[in-house]
Formats: C-alpha cells, structure tokens, sequence
C-alpha cells in the first residue's frame, strides 16, 4: 500500500514538474502585450532594413526599448542598420493613423513546445491553442524583399512616433490568382494570419 502511494506521488510530481519543463517563445508583432495565454519576457520595437537599401536583412527584429552596449566609444560606422518598422497602410492602428512605428512583444508558454503561423487562416487546428491572429504583412512589391510578417489584428502603434521616415514598412498582402485558386482567394481582400502552440 505503501509502495503504492508512493508511486502515485511521484507520478504526480513527474507531471507537474514536466508541465515547466522547456516551453516555447514567440513574437507577437504589431502589440506591447502577451495573451493571457503566456508571460511576456520583454516588450520593445519592431525593426528591420529599410525599404530603401538592398543589403541587410530581411528579417524583423523585436528591439528592447533599453539596448546595453558592450563598448562605450563609437566603433565601425556604416555597414549596415536597423530601422523601425512603420505601418504604410493600415485597417486597424489603435493610436489612429499610418507612419506609426510597430512595436512587439516575446512571449514564452512553458507547458507547450511547438509554435506555428498559419497564413490566411484565423483559427487554429483542433489540439492547437490561439496565442493571437491579425495580418499578414511585409514590405510593398515595388520595394527589396522582406519577411512576411504575422501583424497582430489590433495594429498597436508606439506613441510619439509618427511621421514617415525610411522604415521598414508593412503593408497588407493580398493573393495573386497567378497560380493561387481564385476564389477561394480574393486578390482585393488582406490575407489573415494566426500564431498557434501547442
């Protein structure tokens, strides 16, 4: 009997120790906050190459708002660099107009180890949890290549930061019905987007 309890407690112990084990992290672009679903590690700007410059990356950042530097005096100038990301064209910005820069948020789940995004979807799969769902967003085509981008629905925008510059900017993306179904793609609607875990 003993024995018994014995087991059953360790299981239990196994279960709940193993629920904070690893875990995943994700960007949610386009807001400062988390979901009730996770904890947020930091909160800072989205940033990326500017639209203007055919080198650099083409991947977006989540920049803290309080950046350490590891050298006091200026090293090498001119390389490459980092700008903010602006909405071009935006449906939703909660601080009212475009030319806002983005801001983001990591967050991390600790009893799920997998993250996906999904285009042109606003639900989840059955077994797969909402962490949030918005747009889908990158650079305009007349500009260098970007990442597509899931922006999240509510379109936050950092205060005080209005009035274009040469940003990273992102702009909705719609389908072409070169070699995508139309319908049940439309090539005058925003394609969606949804960030899941599991």
């Amino acid at each position: 009997m003993k024995l018994c309890i014995a087991v059953i407690l360790l299981i239990a112990i196994v279960r709940n120790s193993s629920a904070r084990i690893g875990g995943v992290v994700y960007t949610r672009w386009g807001s400062s906050t988390c979901p009730y679903t996770s904890t947020r590690v930091y909160s800072g700007a989205m940033a990326g190459t500017s639209y203007q410059f055919r080198g650099g990356a083409s991947n977006m950042l989540c920049m803290p708002f309080n950046p350490d530097y590891y050298y006091t005096r200026s090293g090498t100038q001119g390389h490459s660099y980092l700008n903010g990301a602006e909405y071009a064209q935006p449906l939703h910005v909660r601080y009212s107009s475009p030319e806002l820069n983005a801001p983001c948020a990591v967050c991390t789940v600790y009893t799920r180890s997998q993250v996906l995004m999904i285009p042109g979807k606003i639900y989840c799969p059955s077994s797969w949890t909402r962490e949030y769902f918005g747009y889908l967003m990158s650079e305009s085509a007349n500009e260098y290549r970007s990442t597509f981008t899931c922006i999240d629905k509510y379109q936050e925008g950092l205060a005080g930061s209005r009035g274009h510059s040469p940003a990273s900017d992102l702009w909705h993306v719609e389908a072409s019905c070169s070699g995508l179904k139309c319908p049940p793609y439309s090539p005058s609607k925003e394609l969606t987007c949804v960030v899941c875990t599991k």
